[in-house]
């Protein structure tokens, strides 16, 4: 049985690096194509061993840098990866365990040597792209400032001072709920005893300022959702209205975008997400579960890349945050629980 899995596992690696060495940079489909690949056989793979599992992110790694023309040395990045790919092979063909994982160890750090080379000689520009940005971030909702405090780190005084002005903005002129306006207001409070020195900056300040402005967006929702509706239109009204809203949404995708295979990316991804629900609920009763942690965030890691691949930026970011969150909870800075647990379930 084993044997004839490492030989299914052999045989997809194969195809995948047949088809990796021959790729063109202006080729998008091809390369979306061997990257839904990939995506799908490291998370086939992140069950055998650490190092295949980390080989094959860098290689994916690669391919999106290759997608996005960032690297000065494209075909160099395919070549490594490729050694990369043909030392997994090895691995699961070979006796000598051991030696084929010290093999994999080493053509992986030679594709991260090549893929540094390129991130260092951009590394400064992007910086300052990314401060630039995080300057400029619009805070028009509790769910942007919850966002945000995700990313913020004890010491970040800027970051807790731009959470507290958006509050402040928040909650003098959008109609919050009685009990919504109160949660805000002490998440400003304890903002304003932070940045006054008032009070110890920790992990546990910011997730009690997590839990509060969750409990706002909760409390908000829970408001909307009791609201009398307006009488509802009729069939035809929705079917017209729904032309022009779905010729507006389709904007949002690339220009060449494969029908095809954004069609097979939305059936995988809701079968990741309807996984990643289950795993939630079972962690609002045991928060500490690694293993439905490790589910969710394999999730939004998966939909994160194969979205970036398919060019449909708006999902990749949100992903991408969502990742940044189960990270921060698998490595336990924070618990899955709260508000915390709510932004990972609203994602």
């Amino acid at each position: 049985m084993k044997e004839n899995m490492n030989n299914e596992i052999v045989d997809k690696i194969g195809n995948i690096r047949a088809k990796l060495v021959n790729l063109q940079p202006d080729d998008k489909d091809s390369i979306i194509e061997v990257g839904a690949a990939l995506e799908q056989a490291e998370s086939e793979l992140s069950e055998t061993t650490a190092v295949v599992g980390e080989a094959v992110r860098l290689c994916l790694e690669a391919l999106q840098a290759f997608y996005e023309q960032t690297v000065s040395a494209p075909q160099l990045v395919l070549q490594s990866a490729s050694e990369v790919l043909a030392a997994i092979e090895r691995y699961f063909t070979s006796e000598d365990s051991a030696n084929a994982e010290e093999e994999i160890k080493q053509a992986t750090s030679r594709l991260a040597d090549v893929l540094q080379q390129d991130t260092s000689q951009n590394s400064a520009s992007e910086l300052e792209q990314d401060t630039s940005e995080s300057q400029t971030w619009t805070l028009t909702t509790l769910d942007d400032v919850a966002a945000l405090l995700l990313q913020a780190e004890p010491g970040d005084v800027d970051k807790l001072a731009q959470i507290r002005d958006a509050l402040n903005q928040i909650a003098s002129t959008q109609p919050l709920s009685t009990s919504s306006a109160d949660l805000v207001a002490k998440a400003i409070s304890k903002l304003e005893e932070a940045l006054n020195g008032d009070t110890d900056v920790n992990d546990e300040l910011l997730t009690e300022i997590g839990n509060l402005i969750g409990a706002a967006m909760e409390d908000e929702e829970m408001t909307y959702m009791s609201e009398p509706s307006v009488s509802e239109p009729s069939h035809a009204e929705i079917n017209n209205q729904d032309a022009s809203e779905q010729l507006e949404n389709t904007q949002s995708l690339p220009a060449d975008a494969d029908v095809d295979l954004i069609r097979d990316f939305v059936t995988e991804s809701s079968e990741y997400i309807q996984k990643a629900e289950a795993a939630l609920l079972a962690l609002e009763t045991d928060p500490e579960n690694a293993d439905a942690i490790n589910t969710v965030f394999r999730a939004f890691h998966t939909i994160k890349g194969t979205s970036a691949f398919l060019g449909l930026a708006f999902i990749s970011e949100l992903a991408h945050r969502a990742e940044s969150l189960l990270s921060r909870i698998r490595d336990g800075e924070i618990r899955c629980a709260g508000g915390y647990a709510d932004l990972a379930l609203r994602s």
